[in-house]
């Protein structure tokens, strides 16, 4: 049961190295002449042996909330809780969904044909609001992709037949401009597509480096390359996954004699410094941080053997030890329990969860002030034997006034105000969420 728990926790928890590969599983997909299956605007297919509208109600048991809930669920459904707290379902046979930097409009990854690793796929632009769609790929089999900052070029690589090859390419998002080839990689995968908060370059990487690419020209050179002695053994080389919005500093992970390795970048120097393990356990994939300052790291351990740890690094590259100072905020969870990741509502405020142990299904949620060095419970979940497992999917709202989050059996909606916990109706959302977004007010 330990091990099976485990391996649960683990499997939900990791973050994935490589953004927005299209690797998942396949379903059939309902499609009208290979183009994106916009449900609001074709009859949407029925579930649980009953009619379903487009729209369901909840019928008013829960709290108004003010923004919309884009949710992607285990069954490839993309759904919209919205503030009138109706439930719609917009696509299905989606693999990948996102908000863009505008708030309201998503980029969309859909499967098409028959489940296969051959199968190709859509991507689009959709406005929820009215239903709006914008092809970008289609029938394409499709790897990494990313949209630049400013929404204008969409930087993607595209699998050869026998998944052995893959080509990236740039093409401009609003005109009819041909796509331009930028290079090749032969019997490995071109990965990590990520774009600089500037727009000037995107990242991705092969076995051999982690490459840069000029947005206006398409030149490619070496930000890293990646050396390894002849007693390593590597699952993966280094992969950039998140840039800092300073435009300064990279998050750089790889995977390593079967520990990962977790790695800051810093853009002026090129210099690559690993964090040690007495930031974050390494272990396990189940740790995130975030930039504060010009310095420091916000580290949220939520590891799966010891104690969660929030953890305040003070860095310097300069330094030979590189962590000049570590702070450790105190947890109350118990051990051997986990957690969802840290999430940043300003410069200074964040919100983790916690859950204590392998034994129990609760959870808490705080709120941790860095000005003040503050931990705030602001709900607490407590132990259900009807709930099957512990959380899979948390989305706080930016104002902090409550949550989503999803467990194996069912959703729920948790208000800050009243402490309640409201459940959704199954047969709208149901349970195994596999990403949640809120929307930007009115959008």
């Amino acid at each position: 049961m330990f091990r099976k728990q485990l391996l649960i926790i683990i499997l939900i928890l990791y973050l994935p190295l490589v953004a927005c590969t299209a690797s998942a599983p396949k379903s059939n997909s309902l499609v009208a002449d290979n183009k994106p299956t916009i449900l609001s605007k074709l009859p949407v297919a029925k579930q649980k042996n009953e009619d379903s509208p487009a729209k369901r109600t909840t019928a008013g048991i829960l709290p108004s909330v003010p923004q919309d809930l884009l949710i992607r669920t285990a069954e490839y459904e993309l759904k919209l809780w919205r503030t009138d707290d109706t439930i719609e379902t917009v696509a299905e046979n989606i693999y990948y969904a996102d908000v863009l930097p505008n708030g309201s409009d998503l980029l969309v990854a859909q499967f098409i044909g028959e489940p296969s690793s051959a199968s190709q796929d859509n991507l689009f632009i959709l406005s929820p609001t009215d239903g709006t769609v914008q092809p970008l790929l289609q029938n394409q089999r499709l790897g990494s992709f990313a949209l630049s900052p400013n929404g204008e070029l969409l930087a993607y690589s595209i699998r050869d037949s026998l998944n052995i090859n893959e080509t990236i390419f740039v093409k401009p998002v609003n005109s009819e401009e041909p796509p331009r080839e930028i290079t090749r990689c032969f019997a490995q995968l071109c990965s990590g597509i990520v774009w600089h908060p500037s727009g000037d370059f995107f990242t991705f990487s092969n076995e051999e480096a982690v490459w840069q690419v000029l947005a206006t020209t398409g030149d490619m050179t070496p930000l890293l390359t990646n050396q390894f002695s002849s007693s390593e053994i590597v699952t993966l080389g280094y992969t950039i996954y998140s840039w800092e919005e300073n435009g300064r500093y990279a998050q750089l992970r790889k995977r390593i004699n079967k520990r990962w390795l977790e790695a800051l970048y810093d853009q002026q120097t090129g210099e690559v410094r690993e964090l040690p393990q007495s930031v974050m356990n390494t272990t396990w994939p189940t740790f995130n941080y975030h930039l504060v300052g010009d310095n420091q790291l916000l580290v949220f351990d939520r590891a799966v053997s010891e104690a969660p740890a929030l953890r305040l690094a003070t860095f310097d590259f300069e330094s030979e030890a590189f962590i000049t100072e570590l702070k450790t905020f105190e947890l109350s969870s118990g051990t051997n329990g986990g957690g969802s990741p840290l999430v940043r509502f300003s410069d200074t405020t964040f919100g983790f969860s916690l859950t204590p142990a392998f034994e129990t299904n609760d959870a808490s949620f705080y709120r941790f002030d860095l000005a003040t060095e503050q931990i705030e419970k602001v709900a607490e979940i407590p132990s259900q034997p009807e709930w099957a497992d512990w959380l899979q999917t948390v989305a706080w709202l930016p104002n902090e006034s409550g949550l989503f989050f999803s467990r194996a059996d069912a959703s729920y909606f948790v208000s800050f105000a009243d402490q309640q916990i409201y459940p959704l109706n199954k047969s709208y959302i149901g349970g195994n969420v596999r990403a949640a977004h809120w929307l930007a007010p009115n959008s």
